[in-house]
């Protein structure tokens, strides 16, 4: 069974240093599904959050740019967990 590979993300810091981070060996539909989530409550956010002016609106902006953001961590660590592809090899 294919599984994740480490991928960190949340730069922070003068460093930029990663402050999460998808952990190794989860298996990649579970890893997958959890990005489904992640995507879907950043959607509902969006929707929800449509008309919002001031601090509540940069509140719902910073939330969906973390979700996403670990979304797209969590895809990189499936994508890469696959390996190189048979073409590639």
């Amino acid at each position: 069974m294919i599984k994740t590979v480490r991928v960190p993300y949340h730069l922070c810091g003068d460093d930029r240093q990663a402050l999460f981070a998808v952990q190794p060996g989860i298996p990649i539909t579970e890893a997958l599904d959890s990005a489904h989530s992640l995507l879907d409550v950043a959607e509902t956010l969006v929707l929800h959050g449509n008309g919002a002016k001031g601090p509540r609106q940069a509140q719902l902006n910073h939330a969906c740019h973390f979700l996403i953001s670990a979304a797209k961590a969590t895809l990189q660590a499936c994508i890469e967990g696959e390996g190189p592809s048979e073409e590639a090899a």
